[in-house]
C-alpha cells in the first residue's frame, strides 16, 4: 500500500501544464497570404463576397486560431476584419468602403491596396509574424449609407423599434451614434445590457463575445450582453474589424442667445426617445434665436456644434428640412415657435424643428 501511495503522489506531481509549442527564436513563422485580384466595385455587385486565403496556422495546441486581416495603403494600415478560418471574407462594400474612407481614395478611381494577415493564438497575444503583403487594384465607387441597430434596455429590448446606427460614410462598415442607454435595475443595477443587430429582428445580433477589441468601459453580463455604465453614451461600431468603442457624454443640450451669461447658463436639455431616436429639447425656441447644439464629456469639455450649411443627403424619412451639424456658424430657429430635434444616430449629427 506504501508503494502504492508513492507512485499515485509521483503522478500527481508529474503531470505538466500544457505548453504552447514555441518553434527555435521568439517568434511563431509567419503564415503566406495568396495573391489575390484586382476587383471593380459598384451597385450591382457591392454585396459580393471576396476571399482572402493564407495557410494555416498551428501553434501546437487544438485551439481555435484567430487570423487578423490588414489593408494597406503608403505607410497607412488598417484592420479590417478577424476570422477564425484561414478563409477570411469580407465583401466588396467593405473594401471600397476602407480604400474611400481609410485612405481617401476618390469614387471611380483605381487605387492600390496591399493585405497582410496577423494569426494569434485564441484570445491571447501570441501573434505569428506579419504575413507577406499581397497588392491589388480596387475601382471605387460611392456606397450608399446602411445601417445597423442597437437594442438594448433603454428600448425595452425590442428589436422591431430598436434604434438605428448608421454608417459614418458610405461603405467604410464603421457605425456611430449618441444614445443614452437607461439602467436595468433589476438585473445589472447601474448598468445597461444592450446589443448590436444587422436588423430589426432577433438573429445575427453581436453581442459581448462578437468584439474581442473593445474600450475598457464595456463589460458582459452574465448572459452575454455588452454592458456600459448608465448614462450618455457616443457609440463607434466596427463591423468589420469587429471592434466597438464607447465614449461618455456628461450632459447634451441647447446653448443659445437666451442665456444670461454669455451663453454658459440656462442650457436647454435634450431629451432622448428611443421610439423615435432622436433628442428633443425640453422647451421650444423661438424664431431667430441664436442657438448652437452642445455637448460636454466627463471632464467638463465642450464640443460645439453649429450650422454647415449643409443639407443632409439621408435625411429621416419624410423629412427635407434636416441640416447638417459640425463646425459651423450659430444656428437659427425658423419663425414661429418650434422645438428642437437632433438625430444622432449618423454622423454627422443632424437637426430639424417640429
Amino acid at each position: 500500500m506504501f508503494a502504492a501511495a508513492l507512485a499515485f503522489a509521483s503522478c500527481s506531481t508529474d503531470v505538466e501544464k500544457p505548453q504552447l509549442a514555441a518553434p527555435a527564436g521568439d517568434n511563431y513563422p509567419a503564415p503566406v497570404l495568396e495573391n489575390f485580384a484586382d476587383i471593380i466595385v459598384n451597385s450591382d455587385n457591392s454585396t459580393e463576397n471576396v476571399s482572402f486565403v493564407c495557410n494555416k496556422v498551428d501553434f501546437g495546441l487544438s485551439l481555435p486560431v484567430r487570423y487578423q486581416l490588414y489593408l494597406t495603403k503608403d505607410g497607412q494600415e488598417v484592420h479590417v476584419a478577424t476570422a477564425y478560418t484561414n478563409v477570411i471574407t469580407l465583401i466588396k462594400s467593405d473594401i471600397n468602403g476602407t480604400a474611400m474612407n481609410s485612405f481617401g481614395a476618390s469614387a471611380n478611381t483605381e487605387v492600390e491596396l496591399g493585405a497582410y494577415v496577423i494569426a494569434y493564438a485564441g484570445e491571447s497575444q501570441i501573434r505569428t509574424e506579419k504575413s507577406n503583403t499581397v497588392t491589388f487594384n480596387v475601382t471605387t465607387y460611392r456606397a450608399a449609407l446602411r445601417t445597423w441597430f442597437v437594442c438594448g434596455v433603454y428600448n425595452g429590448w425590442d428589436a422591431g423599434s430598436a434604434p438605428a446606427i448608421w454608417e459614418t460614410t458610405g461603405g467604410s462598415n464603421i457605425y456611430a451614434g449618441m444614445y443614452h442607454l437607461t439602467e436595468d435595475a433589476d438585473n445589472t443595477p447601474g448598468y445597461s445590457g444592450f446589443k448590436v443587430l444587422p436588423d430589426r429582428a432577433w438573429g445575427g445580433d453581436l453581442g459581448y463575445d462578437a468584439f474581442p477589441s473593445h474600450s475598457a468601459n464595456i463589460e458582459s453580463s452574465n448572459d452575454g450582453n455588452l454592458l456600459l455604465p448608465a448614462g450618455i453614451w457616443r457609440l463607434s461600431v466596427n463591423i468589420g474589424a469587429s471592434s466597438i468603442d464607447a465614449v461618455k457624454v456628461g450632459r447634451f443640450y441647447l446653448a443659445g442667445s437666451w442665456s444670461s451669461d454669455g451663453w454658459s447658463s440656462d442650457f436647454i436639455e435634450l431629451v432622448y426617445d428611443p421610439s423615435t431616436n432622436v433628442w428633443t429639447s425640453a422647451a421650444p425656441l423661438s424664431g431667430d434665436t441664436d442657438f448652437k447644439v452642445c455637448y460636454t464629456d466627463e471632464s467638463g469639455n465642450i464640443t460645439w456644434l453649429g450650422d454647415t450649411g449643409t443639407t443632409a443627403d439621408n435625411m429621416p424619412e419624410g423629412r427635407t428640412d434636416a441640416i447638417e451639424l459640425g463646425e459651423g456658424n450659430n444656428l437659427k430657429a425658423p419663425a414661429g415657435s418650434h422645438y428642437v430635434v437632433v438625430y444622432t444616430d449618423r454622423t454627422p449629427y443632424l437637426v430639424a424643428y417640429e
